[in-house]
């Protein structure tokens, strides 16, 4: 006879709705005042309780908040609907590419929706930073693009010629 193991999940395990990872040719800095989001459609109804960002650090950039933002006209608006942080500090070389997961309270995802990935490190400044990875040559993520915001969210901009690098989903 032939012994199969049954399939199991690890911890770390995730079911991941949309993303995006491949080519990362860029990086925009997260600093202060300077905000950064990507937005996302999801094609599903789900719950999210997940995010994962490709990010590097500069200095010490502090606390990392990661955020869900509704959206009006593709641009993040009102209060986050869910939202984690990250310690920086735990990336311990500086400059080197981390994939980072941060936990969020669940949040329900309806289809169709457009939603904004909002990211701050308002502790950080122009020596102290993150930079969130990007693809900036041919963005393929057709869902969603850049927003960005020079005033703590308080105005935004899209930029349709830059996607980052992102994961959203269950732990």
């Amino acid at each position: 006879t032939l012994d199969i193991p049954a399939p199991s999940l690890a911890s770390e395990a995730a079911l991941i709705y949309e993303k995006l990872r491949g080519s990362q040719e860029a990086q925009v800095s997260v600093h202060g005042v300077n905000w950064e989001a990507q937005t996302f459609t999801p094609g599903a109804n789900h719950s999210v309780n997940r995010i994962g960002l490709k990010t590097r650090r500069y200095g010490s950039p502090g606390t990392l908040t990661v955020s869900i933002r509704a959206t009006t006209d593709g641009l993040p608006s009102g209060a986050d609907l869910t939202s984690g942080t990250f310690d920086t500090g735990v990336l311990i070389n500086e400059g080197v590419d981390y994939w980072i997961w941060i936990s969020v309270t669940s949040y329900a995802l309806t289809a169709g929706t457009i939603y904004a990935i909002v990211v701050r490190a308002t502790d950080g400044d122009v020596d102290n930073y993150c930079q969130w990875r990007c693809d900036q040559t041919s963005p393929p993520y057709t869902g969603g693009a850049r927003c960005y915001s020079p005033d703590s969210g308080g105005s935004w901009t899209e930029d349709t010629t830059v996607d980052y690098m992102f994961e959203e989903g269950v732990a």
